[in-house]
């Protein structure tokens, strides 16, 4: 299973294309990649990983996405849903042919906030990881508002 890392939102930041302070949820019922693009509620579009990325500046939409005892106000750790690669949309290794197709044998990218809760001696050291999924599979999706 390949894992990613992002790095490099501070360029991002700097040329002002992302926003601070959006809310975020994930749908409560699955969607195969086919259906992801349009699984959002208005006001919410697809997430794609990189506006997610600095999940410090979002703000969950318990009211879209559900809640747990412990979430707080941020996203969820260990909620796996489908995002949008940000990638041109021909590589249907990494979105589901531009998130058109429920083939088994494409790919879409999940990702989720993982935490090694495991080893009490880690650092708190929370980062995005995903990897790829067959395009068939009904999964969350993460939305970002608009």
């Amino acid at each position: 299973m390949r894992k990613f890392v992002l790095i490099g939102i501070a360029g991002l930041l700097a040329a002002g294309e992302l926003k601070a302070e959006r809310y975020v949820y994930a749908t409560p019922d699955g969607y195969t990649g086919a259906q992801a693009r349009t699984a959002c509620a208005d006001g919410y579009h697809f997430a794609s990983i990189v506006e997610l990325y600095d999940f410090s500046s979002l703000i969950w939409d318990s009211t879209l996405g559900g809640e747990k005892s412990d979430s707080g106000k941020g996203i969820p750790i260990g909620l796996e849903a489908w995002v949008r690669s940000g990638i041109d949309g021909s590589d249907p290794a990494l979105n589901c042919s531009d998130w058109t197709s429920n083939d088994p044998g494409q790919q879409g990218l999940w990702a989720n906030i993982r935490y090694d809760f495991q080893n009490p001696e880690a650092p708190l050291n929370l980062i995005w990881e995903g990897s790829r999924i067959s395009c068939d599979t009904e999964f969350r999706v993460y939305c970002i508002s608009d």
